[in-house]
């Protein structure tokens, strides 16, 4: 479908390196644009530190040498890269605490030259509190950068990979999977803005809640523990666990899922159903299994459960079948191995009784997770 847009009524969504332009095609489909996109972030990179620098040139304190360093030398950008939260300031300090907080501030300190070592750099953190704040500034200005950075390095994605297409690509395995209801439909799409034809993904909009953005009458703020015990919403939730884990991808936290809840006779509230969002950080060589923490994702270990039908589709994922389908993305041959690992690290848990089979059409109806004693984690 053709969307013609002029450049000056573009309005994007989302943070800087995931930016998502809303629109409606031809055939009255909602949802969001994103411009056929690699990872590869080393114009923004160079770009927000030559920014800093006319900032924090200023202070005396700051090696601008080493800030020019850290734009190419890859000594300096590891330690830096060590060191930078992965979160804006604010967003650390509710996800990680005061001290860790402390902790990257200080080491990006010791990265500009400010102090010899991290540990003298967090000793006198607080004696120049125009300098803290710009240090402060810099780093809310990075962290979308090093988020990046450690997700696709945790999830073995090269650099100069091709993101946007990935959507597309576990659209077409859960359709594999039979289970498509689960993401927010992906599909390529060329759209015209000013004449020039722009190529990209179009992810369509579902309805539901979106625990970034609840407004004040979202029936969300009605829910309890309850309104999850019994749902058959926890089906799709396990087929979306073995979805992403076969396709490797990290970053299904709770920010990249739509919820649709509804008010049952009793007047209660229920989750009857989920869609996972913005599926680019996947199909990387990750090959884990052993229940070690891997970002967001749920290995085999600790999956639990999986139902019959989701197991005997995964069954059918042989090497002919996967290559197949993933023959239209630009996925290195490592890639599209390490799905096929992937499909085995399940089959082989299931085999070792690791993760317990549903068969039942109605489990949750009789088994909620209560009675169960469900991990928290998952």
């Amino acid at each position: 479908y053709t969307v013609h847009l002029k450049k000056s009524d573009i309005k994007k969504v989302g943070a800087s390196l995931s930016s998502r332009i809303p629109m409606k095609t031809s055939n009255d489909k909602k949802g969001f644009f994103t411009p056929t996109s690699t990872y590869n972030y080393d114009k923004q990179w160079v770009e927000q530190i030559d920014k800093h620098i006319e900032i924090l040139k200023k202070f005396p304190k700051v090696d601008i040498q080493r800030l020019e360093n850290l734009k190419t030398e890859e000594n300096t950008k590891e330690d830096f890269l060590r060191f930078c939260p992965n979160d804006t300031i604010d967003g650390y300090l509710k996800s990680q605490g005061r001290e860790k907080t402390r902790n990257g501030i200080a080491g990006v300190e010791y990265v500009l030259g400010i102090e010899k070592t991290p540990a003298k750099a967090l000793k006198h953190l607080d004696d120049d509190l125009k300098l803290k704040e710009a240090i402060r500034n810099f780093i809310n200005d990075m962290s979308g950068m090093v988020n990046q950075y450690y997700v696709m390095q945790t999830a073995g994605i090269v650099k100069n990979s091709n993101l946007s297409d990935r959507n597309c690509a576990m659209t077409d395995m859960a359709n594999l999977l039979g289970c498509s209801g689960i993401l927010a439909k992906s599909v390529p799409m060329k759209i015209v803005v000013d004449n020039e034809i722009v190529e990209g993904v179009f992810m369509e909009t579902v309805e539901g809640t979106d625990i970034n953005r609840v407004k004040e009458d979202d029936i969300v703020l009605d829910a309890s523990q309850d309104s999850f015990n019994h749902s058959k919403a926890l089906d799709q939730l396990l087929d979306l666990q073995v979805l992403d884990y076969i396709c490797g991808n990290i970053d299904r936290h709770g920010g990249n899922m739509i919820y649709q809840f509804e008010k049952g006779t009793d007047d209660k509230v229920y989750l009857k159903g989920i869609k996972g969002i913005d599926n680019d950080c996947a199909f990387g060589t990750l090959n884990a299994k052993d229940g070690k923490k891997i970002h967001h994702l749920v290995t085999p270990d600790k999956m639990q459960f999986i139902r019959k039908d989701t197991l005997n589709r995964l069954k059918l994922l042989d090497e002919t079948t996967i290559y197949n389908y993933m023959a239209p993305y630009k996925l290195s041959e490592e890639e599209k191995k390490a799905i096929l690992e992937r499909v085995e690290n399940v089959k082989e848990a299931v085999e070792l009784g690791k993760i317990d089979v549903i068969t039942e059409e109605n489990y949750w109806e009789s088994n909620s997770l209560k009675n169960k004693g469900v991990i928290k984690e998952n």
